[in-house]
């Protein structure tokens, strides 16, 4: 919710825009209050009209509009308290500002053919985050509950993850994830494919795979299931350090049994590897 999604570097919602920003943390025994003041908006970014994984209608995001005391000006407030208590970590974040997450409106062209244009508003946004760990179960939940937007927006995950040890005898550690996905909004109001779409009633099953040795491997593999119409996106991350420098990742994504009124329909026949190798310096 504090920095803008860069939907162009992929769907998975991980690659972000920079936001500058003032932060002030204060420590103390009743857990930690952070506070943060975001002046200057930045729009969104989204794939091409001819790009892979894009939505079922182009985007013109030169016609970007703002709803009032929205804008690109605009000051933004977010706070966040976290803090742990015996085997729970709780966190409670509040934000108030120009909303990352634009509503996509559809306009007509002069030719008759439709695109989208962004519209961002001034929203407020509540949200909880809680996990509890008990031995080899970690026990998680993120909710939120967002105004500003048309109606309320009302959107939580939540699940486990149970972590076997010593696999085979090895370091290695084998995680079982399961989740249920929930959005309030219909998923053909969403027009593009990521940041938690159009995931709105939806089963995620998952292993994470730690090898836990000096190059760091790891691997997390799942699927995620509409619970309506079957409509099922596979997914595959992987990484491995080659050097002290040098890293290699893998990224997969498959589309299979997707409905014809899914929203994934636009993107049905766009399975993809991605092969990464990063250098840091």
């Amino acid at each position: 919710i504090v920095n803008q999604l860069d939907q162009v570097e992929g769907i998975e919602g991980d690659a972000k825009l920079g936001q500058p920003m003032v932060n002030l943390n204060l420590l103390s025994d009743y857990g930690t209050f952070r506070f943060f003041a975001l002046p200057f908006f930045r729009e969104r970014t989204f794939p091409s009209d001819d790009a892979r994984l894009r939505g079922p209608l182009p985007i013109n995001v030169n016609d970007a509009s703002f709803g009032k005391n929205a804008g690109q000006d605009d000051v933004a407030f977010a706070a966040r308290y976290t803090n742990s208590l015996g085997p729970f970590d709780l966190g409670l974040s509040y934000f108030h500002g120009t909303g990352r997450d634009p509503t996509l409106v559809p306009k007509a062209k002069p030719d008759g053919s439709q695109h989208f244009e962004p519209f961002y508003e001034e929203i407020d946004q509540f949200g909880i985050d809680l996990q509890a760990t008990f031995g080899d179960w970690l026990w998680k939940l993120e909710a939120i509950t967002r105004t500003g937007q048309k109606d309320r927006i009302n959107a939580f995950v939540g699940g486990f993850e149970y972590t076997i040890f010593d696999v085979f005898g090895t370091p290695a550690s084998v995680g079982l994830l399961s989740e249920y996905l929930y959005d309030s909004r219909d998923e053909l109001e969403f027009a593009t494919i990521g940041s938690g779409a159009p995931y709105e009633d939806d089963i995620f099953l998952g292993t994470r795979l730690t090898f836990n040795d000096f190059a760091n491997t790891q691997m997390l593999a799942g699927v995620i299931v509409d619970r309506e119409d079957g409509s099922t996106v596979a997914s595959l991350e992987a990484s491995r350090r080659l050097t002290d420098t040098w890293l290699l990742e893998i990224d997969a994504r498959g589309f299979f049994n997707v409905a014809s009124d899914d929203i994934l329909q636009a993107a049905g026949n766009d399975d993809y590897i991605a092969l990464r190798v990063k250098r840091f310096f």
